[in-house]
């Protein structure tokens, strides 16, 4: 019966497809197979995790490269991003309120919008 025969893994396929950015759900669909499936497989060849992990470092590679471009070329957005990123920069401030007067609160709160008002960015 062909429902019983056991679907296996091409390893330059599985490359291919990790290479495309595709989760491991997802490859296991275009594969024509569960995600349990696709899981028991790669614990039956080990040997498929160095093909989804070289697809996946080719990808990020091509990704980076094209980035850094955009940010050679002035693209505002992809510096930005490039720079959060890189320095570990967040959008978010964190105050610990509770040891905070009333007025104290007020005033940084205050604080903020005015920078915000003139930078767009929260000191």
């Amino acid at each position: 019966m062909a429902g019983n025969r056991k679907k296996e893994i091409d390893p330059t396929r599985l490359r291919e497809l990790a290479g495309l950015g595709l989760t491991n759900k997802e490859c296991a669909g275009v594969l024509g197979m569960s995600e349990e499936t696709f899981y028991l497989r790669l614990r039956e060849h080990p040997e498929l995790t160095e093909f989804m992990e070289q697809g996946r470092s080719e990808a990020n590679s091509q990704v980076s490269n094209a980035l850094f471009q955009l940010c050679l070329k002035g693209n505002l957005g992809a510096i930005v991003w490039w720079e959060k990123t890189r320095r570990k920069i967040r959008d978010t401030v964190e105050i610990d309120l509770t040891k905070l007067s009333d007025e104290e609160i007020d005033r940084r709160f205050n604080q903020m919008i005015r920078e915000v008002a003139k930078t767009g960015v929260p000191a």
